[in-house]
């Protein structure tokens, strides 16, 4: 045999040696993630603070891949006021669930089936995964919950006042106004953008909305510190938060954030960006 049908022979196994490599590395660098809302957008703010609910489907492209963050950047375009809201759980629909002054999520028993913690989510290649995601801020949810709602808990008596609507009591008016000062919804246009950090591969794929509150949706939420008390003492079917479904506007495609991926790796090598 010639040394040149050795040498053919040699380029000819390194190529096919390498060419599943080469593949799997253009399926990983082109790979995507599809996000897509649909349906109305349930905006909230009670015990839990701001929050959001909301469905939509996530569609990896080319490769497998596992969600595992997914987090909300919310801009008010009247101020420039910004806040972040994590993924809390997912396939809840209700309220029933409440957070004590630790920080811990408490759900009625009946409600248990459909509230389940989200700790992420495995996207196989192509396939549709549906999911309906409840976002919320734990560290501001934590602080509603002691400087709102602990005080008049602390006396029961109180609690009656709040029912009745006699906010007499320095306690109350000052719970009152504390709770809705802290309302990030006011009226107004905000932009808001769902990120998903995958990994295998590291990416950050974000897509973008926009919706308004309205001034009387904006002064309904107020309305949310009484209903907790409602709710609380189970005074019937008055027991009813406030909420705005809005039906956002979204961008049309899905960007990824070649930033991340980047300080992602070097991180891991043990560099610095």
């Amino acid at each position: 045999m010639s040394t040149e049908t050795q040498s053919l022979i040699a380029l000819i196994v390194s190529f096919i040696a390498v060419t599943p490599v080469v593949l799997g590395w253009f399926r990983w660098a082109f790979s995507t993630l599809e996000i897509e809302g649909y349906g109305f957008v349930e905006i909230g703010f009670s015990n839990f603070g701001p929050t959001i609910n909301m469905n939509g489907v996530l569609r990896a492209i080319r490769v497998n891949m596992f969600a595992r963050r997914i987090y909300l950047d919310i801009y008010k375009e009247s101020t420039g006021e910004t806040i972040q809201l994590e993924m809390l759980f997912e396939q809840s629909r209700s309220l029933n669930a409440t957070l004590s002054s630790t920080g811990e999520l408490l759900s009625n028993p009946e409600q248990a089936a459909s509230t389940k913690h989200a700790a992420g989510f495995d996207l196989p290649e192509i396939q549709s995964t549906n999911v309906s995601l409840f976002f919320v801020d734990l560290e501001i949810a934590r602080s509603v919950v002691e400087d709102c709602f602990l005080p008049i808990q602390q006396t029961p008596n109180l609690i009656g006042d709040v029912l009745s609507n006699d906010f007499s009591d320095s306690t109350v008016r000052t719970a009152a106004a504390e709770f809705t000062r802290r309302n990030f919804w006011t009226e107004g246009r905000y932009k808001m953008s769902i990120n998903v950090q995958t990994s295998r591969p590291t990416f950050l794929f974000s897509k973008s909305c926009r919706f308004e509150i309205t001034e009387q949706e904006a002064a309904g939420f107020s309305e949310n510190f009484s209903n907790y008390f409602r709710e609380l003492s189970n005074s019937g079917p008055n027991a009813a938060y406030q909420f705005a479904y809005k039906k956002p506007e979204w961008e049309v495609n899905t960007t990824r954030d070649w930033r991340f991926w980047l300080r992602s790796n070097i991180s891991a090598t043990g560099g610095s960006v």
